[in-house]
């Protein structure tokens, strides 16, 4: 389902309108606020439109992305965001009602964010000889880093890897209603909606997985976890918020596994509109193997 299948699907007759004008094969978001103008998010630059999003509007769109059941996404909505068919992760913003610390429903819906999801085949292709053993993605916000992930479990798992994805806020998968609407190989499994150190638990459990894969790694647990699998003897696959290198190695718990040699690549990406969104890759000893050249 393309951008503006989505569009047609998913929202009301006013905003359908206000956005289907705009070019959105370049598009990462389509904000919409209660009583704002709709926005939308590319690269490096954001358009608003004239037209101001309504109470009705959110009402009815939100009863489309349920399927005006809300109780049968109440997993996800509880959790911040709704995916729909073909992988579009829309969150979700409003009242929260908690009940015993956890998040037991949101009501008043006065804001969501569309996110586009784009699969871009073939994006690491170039890379891909150089790319041995436990890899980190290291990238700023918007930079691609959940793509070229996607496409390297997609290449991987097709040459013979099976694989095992921890999708913790499905945006590496799109899984909906059970099915990855993301082309992730042929070998590969999907473990959605699960906090990273329980994936990683499951996973190596009863998955049997060569590579594990997830997104965003950071906190203490993903550290451990992380380790733990590759004591497993299981190859890691993940990707890291961080503008560059310095920023990477005063990360804590980031910086343990940079001086133990945990990866044994270091993938860096840029941000802007150059479609040479991979900067450089390095070895475990962060000797630059491969640069784009400028």
């Amino acid at each position: 389902m393309n951008v503006y299948d989505m569009c047609n699907k998913y929202l009301c007759d006013n905003v359908r309108r206000a956005v289907m004008c705009r070019n959105l094969d370049l598009a990462e978001e389509i904000r919409l606020r209660l009583g704002k103008a709709v926005r939308i998010k590319y690269c490096d630059n954001e358009e608003g439109l004239s037209y101001i999003v309504s109470k009705e509007d959110i009402e009815n769109i939100y009863g489309r992305l349920t399927q005006y059941s809300p109780y049968a996404f109440k997993e996800e909505i509880n959790s911040g965001y709704i995916t729909v068919e073909g992988g579009y992760r829309i969150g979700i913003a409003g009242t929260v009602l908690e009940e015993y610390g956890a998040v037991n429903n949101i009501k008043n819906i006065s804001g969501m964010n569309i996110r586009i999801a784009r699969e871009i085949k073939g994006c690491c292709k170039h890379i891909i000889d150089y790319i041995k053993g436990n890899t980190l993605i290291v990238s700023p916000p918007g930079a691609g880093k959940t793509t070229l992930l996607r496409d390297l479990v997609r290449l991987w798992s097709n040459k013979g890897k099976n694989i095992c994805v921890i999708d913790e806020r499905n945006e590496i998968s799109g899984t909906y209603m059970g099915i990855s609407q993301l082309d992730l190989g042929e070998r590969t499994d999907v473990i959605v909606n699960v906090s990273k150190s329980k994936g990683f638990e499951m996973a190596l459990r009863a998955m049997a997985p060569d590579v594990i894969a997830v997104d965003e790694i950071g906190g203490q647990a993903d550290i451990e976890s992380i380790n733990r699998a590759i004591n497993c003897g299981v190859t890691i696959l993940c990707t890291l918020h961080s503008y560059n290198e310095d920023d990477m190695i005063i990360k804590k718990g980031i910086s343990d596994l940079v001086k133990a040699k945990a990866f044994d690549t270091y993938i860096f990406m840029n941000k802007g509109l150059s479609k040479k969104r991979i900067k450089k890759i390095c070895n475990k000893e962060l000797n630059i193997i491969w640069q784009e050249n400028s």
